[in-house]
């Protein structure tokens, strides 16, 4: 018995000896444990992103960044809420309130972009090369809210749907917009991840809103961000299960 545990403390203390490479009898591969934390964090690391209005369309952009490949595997879930992922044409609410949209929209540069203005051609457009980056197949949910009540960015931009005016025009503009919508449908029809796309069209109540914000149409475009019962009910009774 004294020999066996003579031994055995013996080849305990050659394994964890001084300036000894504890893993030589194994090649170059890592100890047990740390290959047990690594797969850990491999399985819990998530990305999850929730955006508001332009975000949703910055957050696209960036998925195509060639530094973000890396964290593609761990983008999981993605939440906009009224972003302008089709732009923001054929919005007849806005054209009544034409002056309300330029003031919102006169601090950005991307007005041009979003309105397919920024090339000659539809298809040399921003939001047009955006929209075959596949950005939205990256993750394995995405959860679209959108609003028809919103002046600022059309109900079916938010929610990436085709709308009767785009159907109705026949001009290089139609064609591009629905080839817009085509593409970024597509890259969720063809995901690796098997994405699932779930679209919540809301109606919001603007009884307590300021009447200034109402009549430009800026209380709802905020009231999916502004509103925490919203917020609440949305991921409490259906989103939240999209989060883990």
């Amino acid at each position: 018995m004294e020999s066996d545990l003579h031994v055995a403390g013996h080849q305990r203390a050659r394994r964890t000896a001084p300036g000894r490479d504890r893993t030589s009898h194994r090649g170059h591969e890592p100890p047990a444990d740390q290959n047990l934390v690594s797969e850990s964090l491999e399985l819990e690391v998530r990305g999850r992103m929730i955006a508001h209005s332009m975000g949703g369309v910055i957050v696209r952009a960036m998925c195509g960044l060639e530094r973000m490949k890396p964290l593609i595997p761990q983008l999981h879930t993605l939440l906009t809420f009224n972003s302008p992922h089709c732009g923001l044409l054929y919005n007849q609410r806005a054209a009544n309130w034409g002056i309300a949209l330029v003031q919102f929209w006169k601090q950005s540069q991307s007005l041009e972009q979003l309105c397919l203005q920024d090339a000659i051609d539809f298809r040399d457009t921003f939001l047009f090369k955006l929209s075959m980056n596949g950005a939205l197949g990256m993750f394995k949910y995405v959860l679209l809210v959108g609003t028809y009540q919103d002046l600022y960015v059309p109900g079916h931009s938010a929610l990436v749907e085709q709308c009767k005016a785009a159907k109705r025009d026949k001009s290089p503009q139609g064609v591009a917009y629905a080839e817009v919508v085509n593409n970024l449908c597509e890259s969720v029809v063809s995901s690796p991840k098997r994405t699932t796309l779930v679209r919540y069209t809301v109606q919001h109540s603007l009884s307590h809103s300021a009447r200034a914000h109402q009549m430009i149409g800026r209380a709802v475009h905020i009231a999916a961000v502004d509103d925490d019962l919203f917020v609440e009910k949305l991921l409490t009774v259906s989103a939240l299960k999209y989060f883990v």
